[in-house]
Protein backbone atom coordinates (compact mmCIF):
# COMPACT_ATOMS: atom_id res chain seq x y z
CA UNK A 1 0.00 0.00 0.00
CA UNK A 2 1.34 3.40 -0.98
CA UNK A 3 0.62 6.04 1.65
CA UNK A 4 1.39 9.63 0.61
CA UNK A 5 3.39 11.64 3.17
CA UNK A 6 0.68 14.29 3.79
CA UNK A 7 -1.92 11.58 4.48
CA UNK A 8 0.46 9.65 6.77
CA UNK A 9 1.25 12.83 8.72
CA UNK A 10 -2.46 13.68 9.00
CA UNK A 11 -3.17 10.22 10.40
CA UNK A 12 -0.31 10.44 12.89
CA UNK A 13 -1.53 13.86 13.99
CA UNK A 14 -5.05 12.50 14.50
CA UNK A 15 -3.72 9.62 16.60
CA UNK A 16 -1.62 11.99 18.72
CA UNK A 17 -4.67 14.20 19.25
CA UNK A 18 -6.65 11.14 20.33
CA UNK A 19 -3.91 10.10 22.78
CA UNK A 20 -3.76 13.66 24.11
CA UNK A 21 -7.48 13.45 24.90
CA UNK A 22 -7.02 10.15 26.71
CA UNK A 23 -4.12 11.60 28.72
CA UNK A 24 -6.29 14.57 29.72
CA UNK A 25 -9.02 12.19 30.88
CA UNK A 26 -6.47 10.21 32.92
CA UNK A 27 -5.09 13.42 34.38
CA UNK A 28 -8.57 14.48 35.48
CA UNK A 29 -9.32 11.02 36.93
CA UNK A 30 -6.07 10.92 38.91
CA UNK A 31 -6.15 14.48 40.17
CA UNK A 32 -4.95 13.33 43.61
CA UNK A 33 -1.49 14.76 42.92
CA UNK A 34 2.04 13.46 43.30
CA UNK A 35 5.04 13.08 41.03
CA UNK A 36 3.09 10.75 38.75
CA UNK A 37 0.71 13.59 38.02
CA UNK A 38 3.60 15.79 36.91
CA UNK A 39 4.74 13.07 34.51
CA UNK A 40 1.21 12.69 33.18
CA UNK A 41 0.89 16.45 32.77
CA UNK A 42 4.18 16.55 30.87
CA UNK A 43 3.13 13.68 28.61
CA UNK A 44 -0.15 15.47 27.90
CA UNK A 45 1.73 18.63 26.90
CA UNK A 46 4.14 16.67 24.68
CA UNK A 47 1.29 14.84 22.92
CA UNK A 48 -0.44 18.14 22.19
CA UNK A 49 2.77 19.72 20.89
CA UNK A 50 3.61 16.70 18.70
CA UNK A 51 0.09 16.62 17.30
CA UNK A 52 0.32 20.28 16.28
CA UNK A 53 3.80 19.82 14.79
CA UNK A 54 2.86 16.76 12.73
CA UNK A 55 -0.40 18.38 11.62
CA UNK A 56 1.55 21.43 10.46
CA UNK A 57 4.01 19.18 8.61
CA UNK A 58 1.09 17.57 6.79
CA UNK A 59 -0.12 20.98 5.63
CA UNK A 60 3.34 22.00 4.40
CA UNK A 61 3.84 18.66 2.63
CA UNK A 62 0.38 18.87 1.03
CA UNK A 63 1.36 22.20 -0.51
CA UNK A 64 4.55 20.64 -1.90
CA UNK A 65 6.83 22.32 0.62
CA UNK A 66 9.63 20.81 2.62
CA UNK A 67 10.57 23.67 4.99
CA UNK A 68 9.59 22.70 8.52
CA UNK A 69 11.82 25.15 10.42
CA UNK A 70 9.03 27.61 11.30
CA UNK A 71 6.90 24.72 12.60
CA UNK A 72 9.79 23.47 14.68
CA UNK A 73 10.38 26.95 16.11
CA UNK A 74 6.72 27.05 17.18
CA UNK A 75 6.96 23.89 19.33
CA UNK A 76 6.29 25.30 22.82
CA UNK A 77 8.40 22.83 24.84
CA UNK A 78 12.11 23.60 24.57
CA UNK A 79 13.41 20.10 25.27
CA UNK A 80 10.93 18.53 22.83
CA UNK A 81 11.91 21.10 20.20
CA UNK A 82 15.58 20.24 20.77
CA UNK A 83 14.94 16.49 20.40
CA UNK A 84 12.91 17.02 17.22
CA UNK A 85 15.63 19.21 15.73
CA UNK A 86 18.38 16.75 16.68
CA UNK A 87 20.28 19.32 18.73
CA UNK A 88 23.21 17.87 20.67
CA UNK A 89 22.60 17.46 24.38
CA UNK A 90 18.84 17.09 24.10
CA UNK A 91 18.56 14.61 26.94
CA UNK A 92 15.40 12.60 27.51
CA UNK A 93 13.29 14.24 30.18
CA UNK A 94 15.61 17.23 30.56
CA UNK A 95 14.48 20.78 30.18
CA UNK A 96 11.35 22.70 30.84
CA UNK A 97 8.95 21.85 33.62
CA UNK A 98 5.55 23.25 32.78
CA UNK A 99 2.65 22.67 35.13
CA UNK A 100 -0.95 23.45 34.34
Amino acid sequence: MNLPLPLALDRISEELTRLHGRALALQDAASGGGAGMQDLDRMTQELEALSGFVGGMAGVAREGGAEFGPLLAAVPLGDLRARLSGEAGAAEGAGDLELL
